[in-house]
């Protein structure tokens, strides 16, 4: 049985962002969010920390990631739909 403490220390292994962009920008590579919810008023994109996400964390900050504009499109879709469900769950509505 997995309790809300095992649960927090999980999440606690993940990396996080609120960052939309980043976040869509590892879905555009293919790494799948494992998790999204707000934590205050932000909305956070939980990943399994691999060196290829690491990878492609640098490559974000320094702008040297590049992207085919429709399939990022397609990836920030996504994650903002992710975004839509972890806020209704906060507001405990469906």
């Amino acid at each position: 049985m997995t309790t809300d403490a095992d649960a927090e220390d999980q999440d606690e292994k993940l990396f996080r962002t609120n960052d939309m962009c980043l976040a869509a920008f590892f879905r555009y590579h293919g790494h799948s969010t494992q998790k999204a919810e707000y934590r205050g008023n932000s909305c956070y994109w939980l990943f399994i920390p691999t060196q290829g996400l690491y990878d492609l964390y640098e490559q974000f900050t320094e702008g040297s990631g590049l992207v085919e504009p429709r399939e990022f499109n397609k990836a920030f879709g996504f994650i903002r739909g992710e975004m839509f469900e972890a806020q209704t769950k906060r507001r405990g509505t469906k």
